[in-house]
């Protein structure tokens, strides 16, 4: 897994941004990270982000949330993978 990724959404979570800032902010810097994750490194960050929402409460859990959501926005909008292999849109 990319941690500078997971740096920068660390930073951004903890910099505390309106949510639609912080969502915004996360899926930017999640595009741009996309196409040098593999497989496992996505569904390790994926793992990684709900352990960060699990492991917090009030805001900061709302926020870890909203970072979540910014993945599977670009997992749906940029291609799963299925099998290892991505699928191009």
């Amino acid at each position: 897994m990319k941690t500078d990724l997971k740096n920068l959404l660390s930073e951004l979570v903890g910099a505390d941004y309106p949510t639609h800032r912080l969502a915004s902010l996360a899926r930017v810097e999640i595009e741009t990270a996309w196409g040098d994750l593999s497989a496992a490194e996505i569904a390790e960050l994926d793992a990684w982000l709900e352990n960060q929402q699990m492991a917090t409460q009030g805001r900061d859990h709302v926020n870890w949330a909203y970072v979540r959501a910014a993945l599977t926005s670009v997992q749906q909008t940029q291609g799963a993978y299925a099998n290892g292999v991505r699928n191009l849109p």
